[in-house]
Protein backbone atom coordinates (compact mmCIF):
# COMPACT_ATOMS: atom_id res chain seq x y z
CA UNK A 1 0.00 0.00 0.00
CA UNK A 2 3.04 2.25 0.27
CA UNK A 3 3.38 2.42 -3.09
CA UNK A 4 -0.11 3.34 -3.23
CA UNK A 5 0.28 6.29 -1.27
CA UNK A 6 3.63 7.85 -3.36
CA UNK A 7 1.37 7.60 -6.25
CA UNK A 8 -2.25 8.16 -5.89
CA UNK A 9 -3.12 10.31 -9.04
CA UNK A 10 -1.93 7.55 -11.31
CA UNK A 11 -4.45 5.29 -10.40
CA UNK A 12 -7.43 8.09 -10.51
CA UNK A 13 -6.28 9.38 -13.82
CA UNK A 14 -3.52 8.13 -15.61
CA UNK A 15 -3.61 10.00 -18.81
CA UNK A 16 -4.55 13.39 -17.20
CA UNK A 17 -1.23 14.97 -17.08
CA UNK A 18 -0.60 13.86 -20.65
CA UNK A 19 -3.78 15.47 -21.98
CA UNK A 20 -3.27 19.05 -19.90
CA UNK A 21 -2.11 22.01 -21.88
CA UNK A 22 -1.11 25.24 -20.60
CA UNK A 23 -3.01 27.37 -22.86
CA UNK A 24 -5.78 26.84 -25.15
CA UNK A 25 -5.48 27.73 -28.85
CA UNK A 26 -6.82 30.89 -29.98
CA UNK A 27 -7.10 30.03 -33.71
CA UNK A 28 -8.55 26.66 -33.53
CA UNK A 29 -11.82 25.32 -31.65
CA UNK A 30 -12.42 22.15 -30.37
CA UNK A 31 -15.25 19.99 -31.17
CA UNK A 32 -17.50 18.56 -29.04
CA UNK A 33 -15.92 14.87 -28.90
CA UNK A 34 -12.35 15.94 -28.21
CA UNK A 35 -11.27 13.85 -25.63
CA UNK A 36 -8.10 15.61 -25.02
CA UNK A 37 -10.37 18.83 -23.95
CA UNK A 38 -13.46 17.02 -23.17
CA UNK A 39 -15.74 18.94 -20.19
CA UNK A 40 -13.81 22.68 -20.69
CA UNK A 41 -16.52 24.89 -21.71
CA UNK A 42 -15.91 26.48 -25.28
CA UNK A 43 -15.86 30.35 -25.44
CA UNK A 44 -18.60 31.01 -28.13
CA UNK A 45 -17.91 33.81 -30.45
CA UNK A 46 -19.24 37.29 -30.37
CA UNK A 47 -21.26 37.10 -33.09
CA UNK A 48 -22.47 34.30 -35.86
CA UNK A 49 -21.18 36.18 -38.70
CA UNK A 50 -18.25 36.50 -37.79
CA UNK A 51 -17.62 33.03 -37.30
CA UNK A 52 -19.23 31.79 -40.02
CA UNK A 53 -17.33 34.22 -42.41
CA UNK A 54 -14.05 32.66 -40.58
CA UNK A 55 -15.30 28.87 -41.21
CA UNK A 56 -15.48 29.83 -45.05
CA UNK A 57 -12.02 31.70 -44.94
CA UNK A 58 -10.27 28.46 -43.21
CA UNK A 59 -9.88 25.08 -44.01
CA UNK A 60 -10.93 22.09 -41.80
CA UNK A 61 -7.19 21.48 -40.66
CA UNK A 62 -6.80 24.94 -39.93
CA UNK A 63 -9.91 25.16 -37.85
CA UNK A 64 -9.39 22.32 -35.72
CA UNK A 65 -6.59 20.84 -33.89
CA UNK A 66 -5.13 17.22 -34.49
CA UNK A 67 -6.94 15.68 -31.43
CA UNK A 68 -10.38 17.27 -32.34
CA UNK A 69 -10.06 15.45 -35.84
CA UNK A 70 -8.84 12.24 -34.59
CA UNK A 71 -11.48 11.97 -32.16
CA UNK A 72 -14.46 13.43 -34.67
CA UNK A 73 -13.23 10.68 -37.45
CA UNK A 74 -13.14 7.68 -34.30
CA UNK A 75 -16.44 9.05 -33.29
CA UNK A 76 -17.93 8.27 -37.43
CA UNK A 77 -15.45 5.00 -37.64
CA UNK A 78 -17.62 3.95 -34.45
CA UNK A 79 -21.21 5.14 -35.55
CA UNK A 80 -20.95 4.26 -39.14
CA UNK A 81 -18.44 1.60 -39.44
CA UNK A 82 -18.80 0.50 -43.16
CA UNK A 83 -18.59 4.08 -44.32
CA UNK A 84 -15.90 6.89 -45.37
CA UNK A 85 -15.52 9.97 -43.37
CA UNK A 86 -15.11 12.80 -46.34
CA UNK A 87 -13.57 16.70 -46.10
CA UNK A 88 -15.06 18.33 -48.82
CA UNK A 89 -13.71 21.67 -49.26
CA UNK A 90 -13.02 24.29 -52.36
CA UNK A 91 -9.67 24.25 -54.21
CA UNK A 92 -7.66 27.50 -52.58
CA UNK A 93 -7.46 29.13 -56.42
CA UNK A 94 -11.21 28.35 -56.91
CA UNK A 95 -12.82 31.55 -58.42
CA UNK A 96 -16.19 30.40 -59.66
CA UNK A 97 -17.95 27.75 -57.64
CA UNK A 98 -18.98 28.40 -53.63
CA UNK A 99 -17.96 26.77 -50.87
CA UNK A 100 -20.38 24.54 -49.73
CA UNK A 101 -22.62 24.52 -47.27
CA UNK A 102 -20.97 21.50 -45.10
CA UNK A 103 -17.56 20.16 -45.22
CA UNK A 104 -18.11 16.79 -43.98
CA UNK A 105 -19.45 13.98 -45.91
CA UNK A 106 -20.26 10.18 -44.33
CA UNK A 107 -20.67 8.16 -47.57
CA UNK A 108 -20.78 4.33 -48.13
CA UNK A 109 -17.48 2.89 -49.38
CA UNK A 110 -18.50 1.63 -52.37
CA UNK A 111 -19.41 5.33 -53.84
CA UNK A 112 -17.06 6.12 -56.74
CA UNK A 113 -15.72 9.40 -57.55
CA UNK A 114 -17.80 10.32 -60.40
CA UNK A 115 -20.77 9.96 -58.22
CA UNK A 116 -19.24 12.06 -55.39
CA UNK A 117 -18.87 15.01 -58.36
CA UNK A 118 -22.26 14.76 -58.97
CA UNK A 119 -23.03 14.88 -55.51
CA UNK A 120 -20.61 18.12 -54.71
CA UNK A 121 -22.58 19.61 -57.85
CA UNK A 122 -26.01 19.10 -56.80
CA UNK A 123 -24.64 20.83 -52.75
CA UNK A 124 -23.60 24.07 -54.62
CA UNK A 125 -26.03 26.06 -55.21
CA UNK A 126 -25.05 27.61 -58.42
CA UNK A 127 -26.48 27.08 -62.03
CA UNK A 128 -23.28 26.09 -63.33
CA UNK A 129 -24.37 22.16 -63.72
CA UNK A 130 -22.86 22.33 -67.21
CA UNK A 131 -19.07 23.06 -65.57
CA UNK A 132 -16.31 20.52 -65.45
CA UNK A 133 -15.79 19.71 -61.86
CA UNK A 134 -12.06 18.54 -60.87
CA UNK A 135 -11.71 16.21 -57.96
CA UNK A 136 -8.13 16.53 -56.02
CA UNK A 137 -7.30 14.38 -53.13
CA UNK A 138 -5.11 15.25 -50.31
CA UNK A 139 -4.03 18.37 -52.50
CA UNK A 140 -1.91 15.91 -54.86
CA UNK A 141 -4.43 12.90 -56.84
CA UNK A 142 -6.59 13.19 -59.43
CA UNK A 143 -8.96 10.39 -58.70
CA UNK A 144 -9.72 8.19 -61.81
CA UNK A 145 -14.27 8.08 -61.89
CA UNK A 146 -14.30 4.94 -61.33
CA UNK A 147 -12.05 4.73 -57.94
CA UNK A 148 -14.28 3.66 -54.89
CA UNK A 149 -13.96 5.73 -51.69
CA UNK A 150 -12.90 2.53 -49.86
CA UNK A 151 -9.82 2.52 -52.02
CA UNK A 152 -9.29 6.45 -51.58
CA UNK A 153 -9.60 5.83 -47.76
CA UNK A 154 -7.22 2.98 -48.01
CA UNK A 155 -4.82 4.91 -50.34
CA UNK A 156 -4.75 8.14 -49.26
CA UNK A 157 -6.42 8.57 -45.69
CA UNK A 158 -4.47 11.28 -43.58
CA UNK A 159 -2.74 10.95 -40.25
CA UNK A 160 -6.27 11.85 -38.23
CA UNK A 161 -8.65 9.23 -40.59
CA UNK A 162 -10.04 11.99 -43.19
CA UNK A 163 -9.99 11.94 -47.07
CA UNK A 164 -9.57 15.78 -47.84
CA UNK A 165 -11.33 16.36 -51.48
CA UNK A 166 -10.84 19.36 -52.87
CA UNK A 167 -12.90 20.98 -56.05
CA UNK A 168 -12.55 23.46 -58.41
CA UNK A 169 -14.03 24.04 -61.97
CA UNK A 170 -10.41 24.58 -63.38
CA UNK A 171 -7.84 21.77 -64.28
CA UNK A 172 -5.13 21.64 -61.39
CA UNK A 173 -2.70 19.05 -62.61
CA UNK A 174 -1.23 21.64 -65.11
Amino acid sequence: MRFLDNYPSALVRPFDNCLKLTKLPDEKTHSKRCFAYHGIEQQPSSSKGAKKKESKRTSFIDRYDFCCRRSEREYYARRCPNKVALIVERFKNEKVLDDLERTLFIVPGAMTAGQLQNVIKKQLKNELHYMPLYLLVNGSFLPANSLTMAELEYKHSSTDGFVYVAYSSNEVGG
